[in-house]
């Protein structure tokens, strides 16, 4: 041994001796040592100033390290161990603003509930593998039976192809470089949310797997990665982050592959449940449709729900498509199933023929090119592999979404999210039990057959027809349109319109491609936007419940001196909503009077900005069960979560103004409402 390291040795010997003396004697303080670091996470109330909560927990101690995601609340914590984060959270002007703290999981891997195939075990190899002339391009489309299956042999790729949609995929990045990708992705919008890791190479094959997925089935779509996962795993915040970066970076839809099952009485894992919960609204609100898999353990959710209190997230949160796998005509062995599954799409399976296992079962996939697929000795060239699961079905899902959207969109200016999932719906294969049921959603999506329903459904048929007038009916409502008078250069119609659907129709509008200029309009309102006309209903009768109907008229100029006078193709429903911004409104609740069992609370709704909210609905959660309700009523209730909407009389909230609603519930008076959203319907 050499004397100089000899020599250090001794040195830090003696140093450690001398620190023992110290330790023995006196307690060494905590900065002296190495302090580990730990972590929190914290949901704050929905309108709880995230900047000023974050400066009060900094002047409580400058080492702690706040991550902020701004759009639901959510703050990531790193502190030293020394820091009593406990303590300082339960300061009353913090613990006032906290919805829920605890610790955000991993994210499971989308891998986890797969078996590993032995290659031993597959059968050999296909024609199509065994021809050289083929290249690995033709190769993944000339297996692509999943594609054929949803677009009914390629032909729905003549009408719609994902053109002008934009499809966030969060996931584990992708092979920038794959020829397959070649010029859909968008990476300048693309983002990594991986530590010390800001590219988007994908180590895990996964993100690379579903984005070829969707690259055959919607090729004119963009896809914009979203990196949530390394090589192995995943934190949940970062998925969080990135489904508001989606929203907010103009994304259309959301694929989320990847799921986790957490328990909803278990307080370390509520916290992502609420979160997940809030930015799916976040998404929901913002028009941004997301498509999530619905795993691979083989499970009835909602049995697992109600025997052990868990939930699959984010496939078994509200406002998610969740999409579960068929293979062959019939739901695959891993499948979970649940009421909360809304479609199924191809995702193959694992099948054995003869004692081996049948290659033409799997999904033929993308996979990075600079990773081993550690398949050739089967024909399979390396940038591609074979796999099976519910991730696979929810790429699918999102493609053929996508593909539908588009078609919509380039068809119609007023085409909307939910018009296109109706599209999907009218599409699909009933499979299983007539209607929805809980193997197979809706059914198995068919592009083809989605988008031949736009002319009935979306449109609509003119069901009725006279000389001077129409009946016009179409997924939503049906429009009885009459020329009722004509005087020289002008003429009095009389219109009225029937909502044809389950719930009510908040805010109506309508447009209609009217060629002549409206003078005078009564019970409505008007107004010309490019080459429709809009009408609108007054405040008082501005919602048509279900199976009721509004009228209106107006006098209309013609636009040429001809005496025929042209009545509308089409009359179709245009109505938008959006959210309030939490700073725009404040929510307050106040407990009236309480017994043993129960109490009575009332909620006021303030409209802090400088314009009217229109046609409100609130949602919140709360722990206490709401038995009774007035001056509002409860579209939805999802455990402890409500949807409160107006009664009509209070639907819309002046500036500076405010509106009360009162309730009687069970349980304990101190609970407070929490994630809540103020929602609005109108232009």
């Amino acid at each position: 041994m050499k004397k100089g390291i000899f020599l250090k040795i001794a040195f830090n010997m003696l140093l450690i001796a001398l620190l023992t003396i110290f330790i023995g004697s006196f307690s060494i303080t905590a900065e002296a040592a190495e302090d580990k670091e730990e972590t929190m996470d914290i949901l704050l109330k929905e309108n709880a100033d995230i900047d000023k909560v974050s400066e009060e927990i900094k002047e409580q101690d400058e080492k702690i390290q706040i991550e902020i995601c701004e759009d639901i609340n959510l703050l990531h914590l790193v502190y030293p161990e020394s820091v009593d984060m406990e303590e300082i959270v339960q300061d009353e002007s913090i613990k006032s603003q906290i919805e829920v703290t605890g610790e955000l999981p991993k994210i499971v891997d989308p891998k986890d509930d797969i078996r590993d195939v032995d290659v031993s075990d597959i059968t050999p190899e296909s024609e199509e593998m065994a021809d050289e002339s083929i290249d690995d391009y033709d190769l993944f489309d000339l297996l692509a039976w999943h594609l054929d299956e949803v677009t009914e042999d390629r032909k729905s790729l003549e009408y719609a192809t994902g053109k002008g949609i934009r499809i966030a995929l969060i996931d584990s990045g992708v092979d920038t470089t794959h020829p397959v990708l070649s010029g859909r992705l968008d990476l300048e919008r693309g983002k990594s949310y991986v530590d010390d890791d800001d590219s988007l190479t994908d180590y895990h094959c996964h993100g690379t797997e579903t984005a070829g997925l969707i690259a055959q089935i919607a090729p004119d779509a963009t896809i914009v990665p979203y990196k949530v996962m390394n090589a192995t795993d995943g934190e949940s915040r970062w998925t969080l982050a990135a489904i508001v970066d989606a929203v907010n970076d103009g994304n259309d839809v959301i694929n989320l592959s990847l799921g986790t099952y957490k328990c909803v009485d278990d307080c370390d894992e509520r916290i992502l449940i609420a979160a997940y919960k809030r930015a799916i609204r976040y998404a929901q609100n913002n028009d941004v449709a997301v498509f999530a898999s619905s795993g691979n353990k083989g499970i009835d959710l909602d049995e697992n729900y109600e025997s052990n209190r868990v939930l699959h997230l984010p496939g078994e949160i509200k406002g998610v498509n969740t999409i579960a796998s068929v293979w062959n005509g019939s739901e695959a062995s891993y499948s979970n199933y649940g009421s909360c599954v809304e479609f199924c799409a191809p995702g193959g399976d694992l099948v054995y023929t003869d004692g081996l296992i049948d290659l033409t079962a799997f999904i033929y996939v993308t996979y990075p090119t600079y990773l081993d697929n550690g398949l050739t000795a089967i024909g399979i060239p390396q940038g591609y592999n074979i796999s099976y699961g519910t991730s696979l079905s929810s790429a699918v899902a999102a493609a053929c979404f996508a593909d539908i959207y588009s078609y919509g969109k380039e068809k119609h200016p007023y085409f909307h999210i939910e018009d296109a999932l109706d599209l999907m719906t009218a599409g699909s294969k009933d499979l299983g039990d007539e209607g929805k049921d809980v193997h197979y959603g809706n059914g198995e999506i068919n592009i083809l057959k989605a988008i031949g329903e736009t002319g009935s459904r979306y449109s609509g048929e003119v069901t009725e027809e006279g000389e001077k007038s129409r009946t016009y009916r179409n997924h939503r409502i049906t429009t009885e349109y009459e020329i009722t008078e004509e005087y020289g250069d002008t003429y009095h119609v009389d219109v009225t319109i029937t909502n044809d659907t389950q719930g009510t129709i908040h805010k109506w509008e309508v447009a209609m491609d009217l060629d002549d200029e409206i003078d005078q309009i009564w019970n409505a309102k008007s107004r010309r936007e490019n080459d429709r006309t809009i009408i609108s209903g007054e405040s008082y009768d501005q919602d048509i419940s279900a199976g009721e109907s509004v009228s209106f008229g107006f006098i209309a100029k013609k636009s040429s001196s001809e005496d025929d006078i042209r009545l509308p193709d089409e009359i179709i429903l245009v109505n938008e909503k959006y959210m309030i911004k939490p700073e725009d409104y404040s929510v307050d609740l106040e407990i009236s009077s309480s017994w043993d069992a129960g109490f009575v609370a009332n909620v006021t709704i303030t409209n802090l900005s400088d314009h009217d909210i229109s046609d409100w609905k609130l949602e919140f959660t709360y722990e206490a069960d709401i038995e009774n309700i007035w001056n509002a009523s409860i579209v939805e209730k999802d455990d402890d979560y409500y949807s409160i909407l107006n009664d009509g009389s209070n639907q819309n909230i002046p500036a500076g103004s405010s509106v009360t609603f009162g309730f009687i519930a069970e349980g304990n008076e101190e609970k407070e409402i929490g994630n809540v959203s103020l929602i609005s319907i109108t232009k």
